[in-house]
């Protein structure tokens, strides 16, 4: 992979439209960054280098087809870009093809003047005077014939060789475009200059708690410690709510994390984008990481504020580091707060938002907030009401709730995007999409990459692979391919848990277990049957339970919530030509409450399994979704990537077991109730 800083030279004015509000009275805002900076988005710069490759291999073909008509022959390549293959090919019913050049979005040098707008208007063919409501009033911040220059940044994932050829076939395609930005037919926007520089890269150092020669097959390395730091906004989307609208997740799974992963090394590699990794290596390079790619298990990176709240564990970068260096966090890791817990589906609130958990409680109690802490649910009060869960919550109430488990929620963007049609030189017709971008100011992301599955000798050479591999950097995260700092760090044992670290004894002999990321516990096969839907739900998660320890625990009860994950894609991508089956998904923050069972001897080791390893899929899910794990398979799911996105080496189904919040029904005689983690 390699990093080009690019560099356009537009003259002004230029006009590149906002989808946000703009100043009062004006029609067309200029699109800025967070800091007000006006910008070029990197997509927009995209489809105009893609219709500048597409006019000059025309070019190139017109050029050999004259050539060989008048009998003689030109030299150099047939073509000037391959455009699928470099810039990606849309769906044509196989499914979108992710390409190998990412532009990310440019920033003018220069702030330009504030509230510069100037005035456009429609004339009246019949009378060649003003036509009537048709003024149109244009924010333009740089002056006429000003030069105004853009920079940002170019990814390209591919050999060292092939990288050249590409940064060549940019900066050609790029001068051929004539201008930038909207107006066009009335001189906004001109090209002036292109350039485009390789930035230099360095190796990143990898930072650990202990002694920078701690054994790699020690238990320190069986964990390690993954920052993330977004140098662009990204969208995750998940759960599309409409056909054109993706709404971005503030986490980034771990599914994602490494499929970037992966494409980088097949580009590394010299295979196409897709490709897998993981076979037998011909190849020497990352020889340990392609052998274990598939066992590697990436947890969700969470968001958390570079600038952490007074009260709270501090994280801070200090100076902007430079993009080729790596992370330094301050202070040390021992220092850094562990990755925010999601707060449980079983906490209520009470009439004055007072947070309470109901995870233990037998049956529905009215509980009074008013009162002093500790609430007594089983005291009869005049004041007291029936607790509130999550659906009927306001945004105080979520507010309280993150605040006490550490949560902070990313500031977001919604960005506009359009097909254009290329001999009109228009928006096409049904082409119109948006993107909520998730926006990376004073954030980081924190996850963890579990090597427990790795050979403890080979671990070490699995870590220096991952650094040779990345040189600090990730690309190609999300539906805007997002470019991404990368620290990673060996975690101590004592520092992977939190800071209220889980016991697994039981909590009045119960045991409960809250999902921190989705999870596949049934099908939607599992639900056929008699009974209403309530009764069917529980008999499928019972099952799912008891399948996942082998009857030692029961389900006493449960605080759910599904969704269906599906699709287009998912049903070219996993289903191919057999039965389309939507993956049925438990949500984070669900709660089950289990009991032990007469044969519930080895429940402490069980738990403690699926506290270190996440959760496996259930044979029922195995069984209807026809999933076939492969034979001798010494990590349970690993050979699944294909098949199917919600494994445990994902980020799926990771959990924890008794949280300090289930110790005590009034979360008041909380710590965390003034703002730090519980």
């Amino acid at each position: 992979m390699r990093t080009y800083r690019l560099t356009l030279t537009v003259q002004g004015p230029v006009l590149t439209r906002s989808t946000a509000i703009g100043g009062y009275g004006v029609d067309a805002p200029v699109a800025r960054a967070a800091d007000g900076t006006p910008m070029l988005a990197g997509s927009h710069v995209q489809g105009k280098l893609r219709q500048a490759w597409a006019e000059l291999n025309e070019c190139v073909r017109a050029a050999r087809c004259a050539a060989r008509r008048e009998g003689t022959s030109i030299s150099g390549p047939a073509s000037v870009a391959r455009i699928g293959q470099w810039l990606g090919r849309p769906d044509e019913g196989e499914g979108q093809r992710r390409g190998s050049v990412f532009i990310g979005d440019l920033f003018a040098t220069v702030p330009g003047a504030v509230a510069a707008t100037r005035g456009r208007v429609a004339i009246e063919l019949s009378t060649g005077a003003a036509k009537e409501r048709a003024l149109a009033v244009l924010e333009t911040p740089f002056a006429s014939r000003a030069a105004v220059a853009f920079t940002g940044r170019v990814t390209i994932l591919a050999k060292d060789s092939e990288a050249d050829v590409i940064a060549d076939a940019i900066e050609r395609g790029l001068n051929w475009v004539p201008q930038f930005g909207g107006e066009r037919t009335i001189g906004f926007g001109r090209t002036l200059g292109v350039e485009l520089q390789r930035e230099d890269a360095r190796a990143p150092q990898t930072h650990a708690s202990a002694s920078p020669t701690e054994d790699p097959s020690s238990p320190a390395c069986a964990r390690l410690r993954l920052v993330l730091r977004f140098l662009e906004p990204f969208c995750i989307s998940a759960a599309p709510r409409s056909n054109n609208v993706f709404e971005s997740e503030s986490s980034v799974p771990g599914a994602a994390i490494k499929g970037a992963l992966a494409n980088q090394m097949a580009a590394a590699l010299g295979l196409p984008a897709g490709a897998a990794v993981s076979a037998d290596p011909a190849d020497a390079r990352f020889r340990y990481l392609r052998r274990w790619f598939d066992a590697l298990r990436f947890l969700h990176a969470v968001p958390v504020p570079i600038a952490a709240a007074p009260g709270s564990w501090p994280v801070a970068f200090g100076a902007d580091p430079p993009l080729e260096g790596a992370l330094a966090p301050t202070p040390p890791l021992r220092g850094w707060p562990p990755r925010p817990r999601v707060w449980p589906l079983s906490l209520v609130a009470g009439r004055k938002g007072g947070l309470f958990d109901v995870a233990l409680c037998e049956g529905p109690k009215l509980i009074d907030d008013t009162a002093p802490p500790p609430a007594d649910p089983h005291q009869r009060s005049g004041k007291a009401s029936a607790p509130r869960f999550v659906h009927d919550w306001k945004g105080d109430d979520f507010a309280r709730a993150n605040a006490l488990f550490g949560l902070s929620e990313p500031p977001r963007a919604l960005r506009l995007r359009t097909s254009m049609d290329q001999h009109l030189r228009a928006g096409a017709p049904e082409q119109l999409f948006a993107n909520e971008l998730v926006l990376p100011d004073q954030h980081l992301w924190v996850g963890e990459i579990d090597l427990a599955d790795v050979s403890a000798d080979q671990r070490g050479g699995v870590l220096d692979d991952l650094i040779e591999l990345t040189q600090g950097l990730i690309s190609g995260i999300g539906k805007t391919h997002a470019l991404a700092q990368m620290g990673l760090m060996a975690v101590p044992a004592e520092a992977a848990t939190p800071a209220a670290a889980e016991s697994l004894a039981p909590l009045d002999g119960h045991f409960v277990v809250t999902l921190q990321t989705p999870a596949l516990l049934c099908s939607n096969l599992d639900l056929l049957g008699a009974g209403s839907g309530q009764d069917k739900l529980e008999r499928a998660y019972r099952r799912a339970f008891a399948n996942l320890s082998g009857g030692r625990v029961e389900l006493v009860r449960y605080f759910a919530r599904q969704r269906l994950a599906g699709g287009a894609f998912f049903l070219q991508r996993f289903a191919g030509n057999g039965t389309y089956l939507p993956w049925l998904l438990t949500e984070a923050g669900s709660v089950f409450v289990l009991g032990a069972t007469d044969r519930g001897a080895d429940v402490a080791k069980t738990l403690r399994g699926w506290l270190e390893q996440g959760l496996s899929l259930p044979e029922s899910v195995l069984d209807h979704h026809e999933l076939r794990r492969a034979p001798g398979e010494t990590c349970r799911d690993a050979s699944l990537w294909a098949q199917c996105p919600y494994i445990r080496q994902n980020g799926y189904g990771e959990v924890a077991i008794n949280m300090a919040v289930h110790r005590t029904c009034d979360l008041r005689l909380l710590r965390g109730a003034t703002g730090a983690a519980p």
